[in-house]
């Protein structure tokens, strides 16, 4: 992300804030992608971030509806997200999308899991109530 004046990579704290008030996981990927692709109020999607000025260290989100002049007479920078606040999410559960070679969030559960079973199968408990592998 660059944005004019803002070197996003050394904002980290900004973009968590953004990441935070705007990324979502989709219940339906495809069909919220597919309405990305829309236009005016059929992007139901599409969101504003104002980043902050010089005084301030986090934005706000600003409010879908009739676009009105602010009170500081449009000198306001804008971040528009539209796809990205729900394909970077979304990376978390298919990280291959962007060639990463790893499991996601929610293979990476059931294998933790399926690994425990067996840990637990395996482990023995004595009636002295040692525990270990008791032969």
């Amino acid at each position: 992300i660059s944005y004019r004046y803002w070197n996003m990579l050394d904002e980290y704290r900004l973009v968590n804030d953004i990441k935070e008030k705007l990324c979502f996981v989709s219940h339906d990927f495809r069909g919220d992608m597919e309405r990305c692709r829309n236009k005016g109020p059929d992007n139901t999607i599409r969101r504003e971030y104002v980043l902050p000025d010089s005084g301030d260290v986090f934005g706000h989100v600003k409010q879908p509806g009739p676009r009105e002049q602010d009170e500081r007479n449009g000198k306001e920078q804008i971040l528009s997200l539209n796809n990205e606040r729900l394909a970077v999410p979304e990376l978390l559960f298919n990280p291959s999308d962007i060639g990463i070679m790893q499991a996601g969030i929610g293979e990476t559960i059931v294998e933790v899991a399926l690994f425990l079973y067996d840990v637990l199968l395996t482990c023995r408990v004595d009636p002295a109530g040692n525990r270990g592998n008791a032969s």
